[in-house]
């Protein structure tokens, strides 16, 4: 039976033979259908697992609007293309879902694996990584998602050029910057210096991240008036912090230089 032919059943209480309950939510399902688009349903419904006879079976740790995303593909097969009954409008092209919605549904898709569902979402999110990358690595890295981490890094490694503009690092979260200072960027060494002090004097609320991040910059490349901009008009780091990670950076290149000489 093709999996739009379950629509009649979505939500519903006929033939229904377990509930599954999300917090105070209660959902009316039916095990052979469940079983057949998620592993996890189906190894939950084998005669070894501890619920398998229960009427009732509670979702911990899950997220109710996303778990009714997957649920809706489960029982219809449809994706977010199509029309979607838990939204009054249809979304034809995903824009009106966040990424963060996206990621939700994905996170969820896996822990019940669902499979099919899971490849749909990736590849939408990639569609619409292609526009907006910053935002991608942001939540792939949030989300640990390592094949949209890698995805959206070299989309954005592609944008990096010799001259790299101040405002590179602007709509990023501190993990972000972080994994972008530790890939290979393109460029010269005083414009990632100054694009990541442009982030940091914006985001001061991350200021205990701010040492780590000087730590992945070459510092000791730099001279002196272009790392004054870390303390003009305003210090970022204490000055005793910044002269202990300029010296840990130059007695290394120190002695690289004395080997070749």
């Amino acid at each position: 039976m093709a999996a739009d032919q379950y629509d009649h059943l979505f939500l519903c209480d006929k033939d229904s033979d377990v509930t599954l309950v999300i917090g105070d939510y209660e959902i009316p399902a039916h095990r052979f259908i469940l079983s057949k688009r998620s592993e996890y349903f189906k190894a939950m419904f084998s005669s070894i697992f501890r619920d398998a006879g229960s009427e009732k079976i509670v979702l911990y740790e899950t997220n109710l609007n996303a778990f009714k995303r997957v649920l809706d593909y489960i029982y219809t097969g449809k994706t977010f293309a199509q029309y979607n009954r838990w939204y009054s409008t249809r979304c034809e092209d995903t824009t009106s879902i966040s990424f963060e919605q996206m990621f939700e549904i994905l996170t969820c898709a896996q822990y019940y694996m669902v499979d099919e569902f899971i490849k749909c979402i990736v590849s939408i999110l990639k569609n619409r990584g292609r526009d907006a990358p910053f935002s991608l690595l942001n939540n792939a890295l949030a989300y640990s998602f390592d094949e949209l981490i890698l995805y959206a890094t070299d989309l954005i490694l592609e944008k990096v050029s010799d001259n790299l503009n101040e405002r590179f690092f602007e709509n990023l979260s501190p993990l972000a910057v972080k994994h972008l200072l530790t890939q290979r960027l393109d460029t010269l060494e005083p414009d990632i210096f100054k694009a990541l002090v442009w982030w940091m004097r914006r985001n001061s609320v991350h200021s205990h991240a701010f040492p780590q991040l000087l730590e992945l910059v070459e510092l000791h490349l730099l001279d002196e008036t272009q790392l004054d901009i870390l303390f003009q008009p305003t210090p970022l780091i204490q000055r005793d912090s910044y002269k202990t990670l300029l010296t840990e950076q130059r007695e290394p290149a120190l002695k690289v230089q004395k080997s070749h000489q």
